[in-house]
């Protein structure tokens, strides 16, 4: 079984993050990494994170991949904005074999730290 993990989210100009330019940089950057990941490295099961939602194949939502709003949402214009999270990726051949996948993510209850625990 292959597991693997990626933090799509890189830069070193954090400035930009309200960019629309930057975003669009972003979601295409992350669209690339993605079908890497995909098609070369052909993984079981991946951890993902600071995913642009709009990058991921919506198709696969709810379906091989599992995708909740982790974090504030990056506003770069009037009407959109940018919903920035996690995810987890289930290879097909195992969602294929069980229909009952589900996502539960879990608060932290501490509040020295906002993150939270996400199961599938």
């Amino acid at each position: 079984m292959k597991i693997a993990t990626w933090n799509l989210m890189v830069t070193e100009d954090w400035s930009k993050l309200n960019s629309q330019i930057f975003i669009e940089k972003q979601i295409d950057r992350q669209r690339q990494a993605w079908n890497f990941l995909k098609n070369k490295l052909k993984p079981d099961i991946v951890f993902l994170q600071e995913v642009l939602l709009k990058s991921i194949d919506e198709s696969e939502l709810g379906v091989n991949i599992f995708w909740t709003e982790s974090h504030t949402s990056m506003k770069y214009s009037k009407n959109d904005t940018s919903k920035w999270g996690t995810a987890i990726f289930v290879n097909k051949k195992y969602c294929d074999f069980t229909k009952d996948i589900t996502l539960e993510v879990f608060p932290n209850e501490d509040s020295k730290y906002t993150g939270k625990v996400k199961v599938v």
